[in-house]
């Protein structure tokens, strides 16, 4: 439901619906509270991916405070930000965003399609073991 609530606040952020973006996100970042103190405190893989939940949902709620020209909003979710980073940290979660994003290589001497995919790398401290579980799996999906 929060991944849901994200994408519909990102839309509407894209369609210059400020307050409508701001109202989705306030949401996801309700729903995924509420998961994280279902948790009871625990810590684990799971927490610190509702952590970076929170701090993507809280840059786009700063984003968009900016965008209103409201500073007070704007200082709070910096404030938020910098303290769900820290809790991160302490959980033993990445500290960057970017550990899951991938870069998909082609080589156009060989017409591009699937015939030119080299491979598909992960960025950060992935193991090379989930590299080639994603490449498997771009192949699989784009035969669908």
């Amino acid at each position: 439901m929060s991944a849901s609530l994200h994408e519909l606040g990102k839309l509407a952020k894209l369609q210059g619906r400020c307050d409508d973006a701001r109202r989705y996100l306030e949401e996801e970042q309700g729903v995924l509270v509420r998961l994280l103190e279902g948790r009871g405190g625990a810590a684990g893989s799971q927490e610190g991916l509702l952590l970076q939940g929170r701090i993507t949902g809280m840059c786009y709620l700063r984003t968009i405070a900016r965008e209103l020209g409201d500073r007070d909003a704007m200082l709070a979710h910096s404030a938020s930000i910098k303290q769900l980073k820290s809790r991160l940290q302490q959980v033993g979660g990445p500290t960057t965003l970017t550990t899951m994003k991938l870069h998909v290589r082609v080589d156009p001497s060989q017409g591009g399609g699937l015939d030119g995919l080299c491979g598909v790398n992960g960025v950060g401290p992935a193991p090379a073991a989930t590299d080639s579980f994603y490449a498997r799996r771009c192949r699989t999906d784009f035969l669908k």
